[in-house]
């Protein structure tokens, strides 16, 4: 049986809260219990965090984790660029203070794993690829590299390449 979600707001943009849910792991799970962190799909356009695939929430439960899922600007609204940042805004939250209020001794904040649906994985794809920039790119960008690859301290330098994105313009 899954128990509904605590849901938290992880940022405002562009005059809205951001939410995002956790699921907790199911009690008698091993912890501290990595997590799993959803992004939705709709094309950008549409979808939200209540649109968790049920077998992604069934697998995170037969694993014994944690999971996440968070909302995210949508076009037209803000370009395209907004799901990475938003997301990468709640992955910061998540693994830090999202961790702080359950404790890490529930949730492993350097245990997280990204899946992403349609324009989800798209979303998931670019965290990935700023991700592994921030890590290779000079030290001036980055702390050092175990600050990027442990994700938690590298949002600002992450933030920085995803400027470098550009925002989709209609013609």
């Amino acid at each position: 049986m899954v128990t509904a979600p605590q849901t938290f707001t992880y940022s405002h943009a562009s005059g809205l809260a951001l939410p995002l849910d956790y699921y907790a792991p199911p009690s008698g799970s091993a912890q501290p219990a990595p997590f799993l962190f959803s992004i939705h799909g709709g094309g950008g356009s549409g979808g939200d965090r209540k649109d968790v695939r049920l077998w992604s929430l069934a697998l995170a439960r037969a694993k014994g984790w944690g999971f996440i899922s968070a909302d995210y600007r949508l076009i037209p609204e803000c370009d395209a660029t907004c799901a990475v940042q938003d997301m990468l805004e709640a992955w910061r939250f998540t693994t830090q203070e999202l961790i702080a209020t359950v404790g890490e001794e529930v949730i492993d904040p350097a245990k997280g794993i990204v899946l992403g649906i349609s324009a989800g994985g798209w979303t998931a794809t670019l965290l990935g690829a700023v991700s592994a920039a921030c890590c290779v790119a000079s030290q001036t960008r980055c702390a050092d590299r175990r600050t990027c690859a442990d994700g938690r301290a590298a949002s600002g330098c992450l933030r920085q390449h995803v400027r470098h994105l550009g925002p989709h313009r209609r013609r």
